[in-house]
């Protein structure tokens, strides 16, 4: 079957950090700190279930293999191997999942039969992408907006026929990044043929009486997974080091 993407289209695409083109599909990584509670939650959760005072030179091995072993596993799974799809031939957009590499399933599918509009987003937050802790990846570089005093990051999202407005694809918090949700919104809308909907780079798109509206910033709340999950650290650490048994 020929390809719906130009050469002209996947010259584009390619400009997009971390992309990767493949029969007619895009592929993004997913990274979202939801990803590291689930995994931190699945190796709290062992550890308890294992037992705490357990000596695996001596002991039990069964309970490693049972509890374990099978929650590192999943902890792996959760953080590395989530991709956000778009497939420009079979016009859908999905969540996908490679399993150890040798299989993969889809989630949270979406048809071009089920979206409106096609558009660009901009969400606001306080939070420094700039990484300065080095906890979690961020995007080095990032400033605040002069117009808003926030951190933009850029998404590609869509409006959908449930009157949901879904933003699905961050792009980054730089220019280039706002650039890309353009280029991507552009490229979708003319190949689903689909009304597309832009915003500047210092508004966002809301929904007004089941239409989209383009609206000034407000303050948003910023996410509170980043604080949770150092707490979670340090207890898991806190536990482990100093709640343990005599040897």
């Amino acid at each position: 079957m020929s390809s719906v993407l130009t050469d002209e289209d996947v010259s584009l695409l390619e400009g997009i950090k971390d992309i990767l083109i493949e029969d007619d599909k895009a592929y993004f990584p997913f990274d979202s700190i939801i990803q590291y509670v689930l995994a931190f939650i699945f190796l709290f959760l062992s550890y308890f279930l294992v037992n705490r005072d357990i000596n695996i030179f001596k002991e039990d091995y069964i309970k490693i293999f049972i509890y374990a072993v099978p929650s590192i596993l999943i902890s792996i799974l959760i953080v590395q191997f989530p991709r956000r799809v778009i497939d420009f031939k079979n016009k859908s957009i999905y969540y996908q999942y490679t399993c150890f590499f040798v299989f993969s399933f889809k989630i949270n599918e979406i048809s071009e039969r089920d979206i409106l509009q096609v558009c660009n987003n901009v969400i606001a937050q306080q939070i420094d992408p700039n990484n300065k802790a080095r906890i979690f990846s961020g995007e080095k570089g990032s400033k605040k907006h002069p117009v808003t005093n926030y951190f933009h990051n850029y998404y590609l999202s869509f409006f959908l026929k449930s009157g949901k407005l879904y933003n699905f694809l961050p792009l980054g918090f730089k220019d280039k990044g706002y650039k890309n949700s353009l280029l991507l919104a552009n490229l979708l809308s003319k190949n689903w043929d689909k009304e597309l909907v832009t915003c500047p780079d210092d508004k966002n798109i809301i929904i007004d009486n089941n239409n989209l509206k383009i609206s000034n910033i407000e303050k948003t709340r910023d996410s509170i997974f980043i604080p949770i999950i150092i707490i979670m650290f340090f207890v898991i650490i806190f536990i482990l080091f100093f709640t343990r048994g005599p040897f």
